[in-house]
């Protein structure tokens, strides 16, 4: 049975190094050329859009959600059945959802990269005592991991690849199998072909972004701004893949609060031009939710984790050994306009099969289909 002894994230780190040291091989200096890994995208009921990729994780091929905003691969109970011993972790995402589970040590391959590396097997998700009512309130480990509860839709998996960094409990596949530098081209609302992961992208390829070279942190500092309400608030900038919605902390004691729909706002990222939206109109994506200081989810000054939306503008290099990311504005695309499902007439979404394994003749890309997106 799995112990139940609780450690820190720096202690859980340096036993997953420990255990990579004695059991990982010197990655293949052939894995560090450039591929590509496709990104698929499924909308779901309510309009949000989720990113997704296929990892195998022993001898099971299974699609996990995409998320730049965290770190680490975290599979539901039955990727990996049986008894396990492992150290135990819980990890926090920024709408306040966790998960808890055990951290063994497991042969993935993530497109033309593989390894051994610590996965977080998931015993239990729940909500931060500050957040009681995140979307994982009444999820358990049979819940799909992203799902809406209102469909099938979701997955076995959650693969972050965010920058590994001392105080996450997990590190990022990608870097310990060999990428120095990927860039994400996610696939934008109602774009047919898939996104792509580019691992290792060749010199040239990485001179045509613009590098953020003062945030350590591989996050850059911006201003959300409400020009009819008057409000601005401004603080480090996160790009989340994995967030479906704006989110702004602020250092104010006010409730939470939601802008209202069709507010004029814009997310200016510091060195480039402002994104200007109206809120809610391209879906989720473009709604924007305020809370206060006291729910900062353990960042120290006010912060924006601006979701997915930047990526339907930009395209993000991650700098591993630099710990940097660069943007580079993408061609132009005029987004779908959002209604919600009471007033778009025929709201249905209908279930179609998951996708199959990549390795088949024919890839089915999953998406649901729904009036929420014209």
């Amino acid at each position: 049975m799995a112990s139940i002894r609780r450690i820190s994230p720096s202690v859980a780190m340096a036993v997953a190094g420990a255990t990579l040291c004695s059991q990982a091989v010197a990655a293949d200096p052939a894995k560090s050329e450039a591929a590509e890994i496709p990104i698929y995208q499924t909308v779901m009921r309510s309009g949000a859009l989720r990113y997704s990729v296929w990892v195998k994780v022993g001898d099971r091929s299974i699609e996990a959600l995409l998320d730049t905003g965290s770190t680490g691969l975290r599979v539901l109970p039955a990727v990996v059945p049986g008894d396990l011993m492992g150290m135990p972790l819980e990890a926090t995402f920024a709408m306040g959802n966790t998960m808890r589970g055990l951290a063994i040590a497991k042969q993935v391959e993530i497109g033309s990269l593989s390894g051994t590396t610590p996965i977080e097997v998931i015993d239990g998700m729940g909500c931060r005592p500050d957040h009681p009512a995140c979307s994982a309130a009444q999820q358990n480990t049979d819940s799909l991991i992203g799902g809406d509860g209102a469909t099938a839709h979701g997955f076995s998996a959650i693969l972050g690849i965010g920058f590994t960094a001392p105080d996450r409990d997990l590190p990022n596949p990608l870097e310990l199998f060999g990428a120095k530098q990927w860039i994400v081209d996610l696939p934008r609302p109602d774009e047919a072909k898939p996104g792509r992961i580019i691992l290792n992208p060749d010199a040239t390829t990485q001179a045509q972004f613009k590098l953020h070279n003062k945030f350590e942190s591989g996050d850059v500092f911006g201003c959300l701004r409400a020009k009819d309400l008057e409000k601005e608030i401004c603080g480090t900038v996160g790009f989340d893949s994995g967030g479906p919605t704006l989110l702004a902390v602020t250092e104010g004691d006010d409730p939470p609060a939601a802008w209202p729909p069709g507010t004029d706002a814009s997310l200016k990222v510091q060195g480039e031009p402002p994104l200007r939206f109206r809120v809610g109109e391209q879906g989720p994506a473009t709604n924007v939710l305020v809370l206060p200081y006291t729910m900062r989810f353990k960042k120290e000054t006010p912060y924006i984790n601006a979701g997915v939306y930047p990526y339907f503008l930009y395209d993000v290099l991650y700098d591993a050994p630099a710990h940097k990311v660069g943007l580079k504005v993408r061609e132009p695309f005029k987004p779908p306009v959002f209604q919600d499902t009471e007033t778009a007439g025929a709201g249905e979404t209908a279930d179609v099969p998951p996708s199959v394994d990549p390795a088949q003749p024919k890839r089915r890309r999953r998406r649901t289909r729904s009036a929420a997106l014209h």
